[in-house]
Parts: C-alpha cells; structure tokens; sequence
C-alpha cells in the first residue's frame, strides 16, 4: 500500500464503504484495514484526465464504458482498489444496488507518481492478475514521458518494452495511445 492509515478499528466491506463516503479522500481495502491514497499532483491528474478523454472517445458507442477513478474494483471479498481509469467491456458488473464497486474491469490504467509506482507495478499488479475480467493494464508515468502495458492473451501475461516516444498499443481496444495526448498539457 503507498500510505497506511492507522486504525485501531477493523471494517467490514460495508462498514468501510459506507466510511469512505464520509473521507475526504480516497482509501483502497485489505482484509479490514484501510489504506489511504496519497494527493497527488497536478500532473498526475492532468495525465489521467487525458488519458480517460481519449479513452472515451475510442470506446464512444461500441458497447465499452471508460470509468473514472472514483470507482473501486473488487479483487475479491476482502480486497478493493481504485484504479485511475478502467474500461468495461459491455455493462458495468456492479457488486450490489449502491453501484459502488466494479467486479468486471478488462482494462485499468494506473498513472504512476513516485509515490505509487512500486506499489502500482509489484502487489498491484499481482492483484489486478487475480481478477479474470482484466487482460489489460497501463501503466503511464506522470513524471516522465514513459508508458508501458501489460496484456493477458491465452491466459499469459507479457509485458512489452516501455514506450518513451510515440504510441503504446492497446491490443484489446485495437487502439494507439499516443504519448503527445497523454502528456497534453503536463511538462514532462
């Protein structure tokens, strides 16, 4: 986790959803305990609100969804996460009648800072390879021009080369993630 919150107190899913709606900021589950997000910074934001615009545009109408970042995934009963976008592949699967937690994500995209990104490409990682719906997941720097992306196709997972210039392919939306889009706006 990047940052714990230290709690004497231990929660149920429920108990922590119903919590977290009452934070002020964001806190990823693990068997009872809470972990809170850290802030992060303009940058970071900026790269992630590029990255779901042009996410949205390339999914419009073909019976995908792009979610944003205040979604939470289940990994599974004692295991919830935000990622800072993720692609559904036909209806949101939703865990119950609240619509608060995703349980069918193909696709999650992390946008990593310094203080996220071991914790995003080592026990995040693990945890998204858990899930059988995710055969995607981006990681995309928002300190450095880099993007890399992790595909499942036949049930193995390969991670190619990073891509520092240009475009990272997304085999599974049959789409180029161009750099220059993702990094609108941020100096990097």
């Amino acid at each position: 986790m990047p940052v714990s919150t230290a709690r004497a107190l231990t929660f149920t899913p429920e108990e922590y959803f119903d919590w977290e709606e009452t934070q002020d900021v964001r806190h990823e589950y693990a068997a009872g305990k809470v972990h809170r997000l850290p802030a992060e910074s303009s940058d970071h934001h900026l790269v992630v609100s590029n990255c779901i615009a042009f996410l949205g545009n390339e999914v419009d109408r073909s019976g995908r969804y792009v979610l944003s970042s205040g979604m939470r995934l289940q990994i599974h009963d004692a295991r919830y996460v935000y990622a800072d976008a993720s692609v559904v592949f036909g209806p949101p699967a939703l865990r119950d009648e609240t619509r608060r937690v995703l349980l069918n994500p193909a696709v999650v995209v992390e946008v990593l800072s310094d203080r996220t990104a071991v914790y995003d490409r080592g026990e995040k990682f693990a945890l998204y390879r858990e899930v059988p719906s995710i055969h995607t997941v981006v990681w995309v720097d928002s300190t450095r021009r880099w993007a890399e992306v992790a595909a499942k196709t036949n049930g193995v997972w390969a991670v190619p080369a990073p891509v520092t210039g240009g475009a990272v392919r997304l085999p599974s939306l049959g789409v180029d993630l161009a750099l220059d889009g993702l990094y609108h706006g941020v100096e990097v």
